[in-house]
């Protein structure tokens, strides 16, 4: 969930999803995004937001659940936020490409109404997405990979 331009979305789909390795042979291309995320701070101008996503399996290539943001009125998502917003946030998994020498799941990302295509690469406890802006190729998915941002499993 990271291509949308609206300053909250494009926040929010930035950094959506980081995920763990999955299990076996058999695992489902969803099941290594299962589970508690914490989103890193993002900062906007003079505003910052910290988040976390619990997402569910919903079938063997979607996952769902609810995406929460902490807003903060400082640039260091620190004290007190704000303001808090919940939204539905959706995944689903299309196939993968190659990028930079890493297999990354293509997907379509849902937040809200707001509806996108990224590319997720997980690694360990951790989950990379294209950078805000990234070109695209076939298929409108993004051809860069962002590995200086992570979202992390609990």
């Amino acid at each position: 969930m990271s291509t949308l331009r609206a300053p909250l979305a494009a926040m929010s789909l930035s950094i959506l999803l980081t995920a763990c390795g999955g299990g076996g042979d058999d695992a489902a291309p969803a099941d290594k995004y299962v589970g508690t995320w914490d989103i890193p701070c993002e900062v906007d101008g003079s505003i910052s937001v910290l988040g976390e996503v619990t997402l569910n399996k919903a079938s063997g290539n979607s996952v769902s659940g609810p995406l929460t943001w902490r807003i903060f009125k400082n640039t260091s998502c620190s004290g007190a936020p704000y303001s808090t917003i919940t939204l539905q946030a959706a995944v689903t998994i299309h196939g993968t490409a190659e990028i930079d020498g890493k297999t990354v799941d293509q997907v379509t990302e849902a937040l809200g109404d707001d509806v996108s295509k990224d590319v997720y690469y997980v690694t360990g406890n951790q989950w990379f997405e294209s950078p805000e802006g990234s070109p695209t190729g076939p298929g409108g998915f993004p051809t860069n990979l962002n590995l200086a941002i992570a979202t992390t499993k609990r």
